[in-house]
């Protein structure tokens, strides 16, 4: 005689299927946003520096970096009092100060 099995087994999950969404997603679909994933944000790879960080790679002053900030020579975001500065901004600006010779 076999031995009966009297406990259930848990229902098969389909592997088709999305994973269960939380309810702050279905919150955010419900309002036509979703939440931004890892690929869709737009610094994900980028590295902010304050202004002594940006003066000391570019071996120049802090109140110079400041001051390339207000002329709009050197593009910077402001969070609360403090500016950051990323590597594109960083790399953009280099290029604009090229005297346009080539490099051999």
């Amino acid at each position: 005689m076999a031995p009966q099995n009297n406990h259930q087994d848990p229902p098969k999950k389909d592997s088709n299927k999305k994973a269960a969404s939380s309810p702050g997603e279905e919150y955010l679909k419900a309002l036509g946003r979703r939440r931004s994933s890892r690929s869709h944000r737009i610094f994900s790879d980028q590295n902010f520096y304050a202004i002594p960080e940006v003066a000391e790679r570019l071996k120049i002053t802090e109140e110079l970096v400041r001051e390339l900030i207000r002329r709009g020579e050197l593009h910077a975001y402001r969070i609360g009092k403090a500016y950051r500065i990323t590597d594109d901004d960083i790399d953009a600006f280099l290029e604009s100060c090229s005297t346009g010779h080539e490099r051999p």
